[in-house]
């Protein structure tokens, strides 16, 4: 017989700011203008705190309470992250 397993709940909601990579690839040529005046995405995420290290931080959106099975993860490197706020669940 099985060990039913049970879930806990993450109770940590966080809103971070960070900076990706971005391109000015449209599938055309890009002005030499446009290239020179980009720079890097500026992302905003929601989520609750499914996993974090000294080096990164895993967000999920959508969680089943059942057993956890979760969607919308992101894993954002802090060496990105500009803010991050707590918020309230």
């Amino acid at each position: 017989m099985m060990a039913e397993t049970h879930f806990t709940m993450p109770t940590r909601l966080v809103r971070i700011r960070w900076e990706d990579a971005s391109s000015q690839e449209s599938g055309g040529w890009t002005p030499w203008e446009e290239i020179q005046a980009s720079g890097p995405a500026l992302i905003q995420s929601v989520g609750f705190v499914a996993k974090e290290t000294e080096k990164f931080i895993v967000l999920v959106a959508s969680i089943c309470e059942e057993d956890g099975s979760s969607g919308g993860d992101v894993c954002v490197p802090k060496a990105y992250i500009v803010e991050l706020e707590e918020l309230t669940p």
